[in-house]
């Protein structure tokens, strides 16, 4: 998809996409940000996809919107907050290594995980994202993952 293509299809796309994000979040600009983030993700997408992207777009913006759900849930406020025990900063300083190792992968692998495990997206979904079928989308998500650890073993020898 070009970029001509690009702005005609999310132009069409967008009063859907802002309706499907205001089902999940009950804030008008929680939904703008969500359809923002989607029209951000296709755009650096826009190569890899074909037309229509419709069912993509809508499960895209599901995800963002769902993830923000979560997000806002898990949000404690600041005067709730206890000293930070020294496993939760081994563990927040772990999930920054594997970030830094998954940012060094190629794109499609850092695609794959990031779809996969941050958006939650299922080998299905991402099969038909990808326009790939889902044995071979697994056999992807594999060898992302086994990049990973080879790497993280690698950095830890």
């Amino acid at each position: 998809m070009n970029g001509n293509e690009y702005k005609k299809e999310l132009s069409r796309l967008r009063p859907r996409l802002v309706g499907i994000a205001r089902k999940y979040l009950a804030d008008a600009d929680e939904a703008e940000d969500a359809v923002q983030d989607a029209m951000l993700r296709i755009w650096q997408m826009k190569e890899q996809l074909r037309l229509p992207i419709d069912s993509f777009a809508f499960i895209l913006v599901r995800n963002i919107s769902v993830s923000m759900l979560r997000h806002k849930r898990d949000t404690v406020p600041v005067e709730n907050l206890a000293v930070e025990m020294p496993e939760n900063e081994e563990r927040r300083q772990r999930m920054e290594e594997l970030m830094t190792l998954m940012n060094s992968l190629p794109d499609r692998q850092q695609m794959i995980l990031r779809l996969r495990h941050m958006e939650g997206m299922t080998i299905g979904e991402m099969a038909e994202l990808f326009g790939t079928t889902e044995n071979a989308m697994s056999k992807a998500l594999s060898r992302a993952r086994q990049a990973i650890r080879d790497r993280y073993t690698d950095k830890h020898k």
